[in-house]
């Protein structure tokens, strides 16, 4: 950090929207580079044509086929006892919905004896059916419509509209989901009763993954623009 005064400032402006949580890990996207801190699939960079905040924002681009995706991966270590856990995203599709077949957060948390999975996506339409609503990753490992979940949602190939997205989680073994803001959406989703889904795993070494993917619907290539990424610990 260029000047480490001035970027704490900024994060705490920027956690602003839903402020609640501890900072844990905040990006901008104006520095480095996206291998210097996140393992990627499709085309990932940094790009300064599109942007909310400051100069840049990170571009995911998928492949032209109808199914592609391109995400970035955070790895980090659960380093607060804390077990209410989000993830804070702006973002903004450069097509128009119909060709987003999905914008998802997946958390993934290791503990040494399980994979504990929780997921929101966003699905504009899916073979040519129009979806446009928010889906969350159940317990038996597949995406299931949130009950309140329709949204439409503005994406455009020129006009950059960019989104607001964060969601919570416990990820203790009760798995539950705890609450999805996407713009004025506002649903508490402990009180629907929604969990995660578990698996046995004792060879992966105990920390968290945060994944964020775009995946396209059409035979065409869809960017994504992300900016000021958020995970946050200490959830209300």
């Amino acid at each position: 950090m260029t000047n480490v005064r001035g970027r704490l400032v900024n994060i705490d402006r920027l956690n602003m929207w839903k402020p609640t949580g501890k900072v844990i890990f905040f990006d901008d996207f104006e520095e480095g580079a996206v291998t210097d801190r996140y393992v990627s699939s499709g085309t990932t960079a940094f790009d300064s044509s599109v942007n909310i905040e400051g100069s840049q924002s990170c571009k995911l681009t998928t492949g032209g086929t109808g199914g592609d995706a391109a995400s970035i991966t955070l790895f980090l270590g659960k380093v607060v006892t804390s077990n209410i856990w989000a993830v804070s995203v702006k973002w903004c599709g450069g097509y128009a919905y119909t060709n987003i077949r999905g914008m998802e957060v997946t958390i993934n948390y290791y503990t040494g004896a399980v994979k504990r999975t929780y997921g929101i996506k966003w699905i504009g339409e899916t073979a040519t059916v129009d979806t446009k609503a928010w889906y969350y990753w159940n317990g038996s490992g597949a995406y299931a419509a949130i009950t309140g979940g329709s949204q439409s949602i503005y994406t455009h190939a020129s006009n950059w509209c960019f989104h607001h997205l964060k969601f919570s989680v416990d990820l203790s073994s009760d798995l539950w989901y705890k609450k999805l803001y996407a713009d004025d959406l506002d649903i508490n989703l402990e009180a629907l009763s929604y969990v995660g889904q578990t698996a046995a795993d004792t060879s992966t070494a105990p920390h968290l993954e945060f994944m964020i993917q775009a995946t396209t619907e059409g035979d065409a290539a869809l960017p994504v623009y992300l900016d000021d990424l958020i995970i946050t610990s200490h959830e209300g």
